[in-house]
């Protein structure tokens, strides 16, 4: 989203019910404003994961716009062993 976009507070007090109505294992995460070379900050949700079904993107789009809903799909790497070398 855009700094200074149409986007109120009620919209977010409306995403958040949309999002706490699909619970489930994905984290949620936030960017807010441009990314135009520097990196837009990211807010993960301490408290929301969400089930990212076409339900839940549908509802989303609807609040904040078409173009500013994405899935992502996020790697977390595997620990590395102390002992190994890779």
């Amino acid at each position: 989203m855009e700094f200074g976009s149409s986007v109120t507070e009620k919209t977010f007090d409306e995403a958040k019910i949309l999002l706490a109505e699909h619970p489930g294992a994905a984290p949620l995460l936030v960017q807010v404003g441009a990314n135009n070379g520097d990196q837009a900050p990211r807010f993960k949700s301490k408290s929301l994961r969400v089930t990212p079904d076409a339900e839940t993107i549908e509802g989303l789009q609807k609040l904040f716009g078409r173009g500013n809903v994405r899935i992502v799909r996020m790697f977390t790497p595997a620990p590395q062993d102390e002992g190994s070398n890779w």
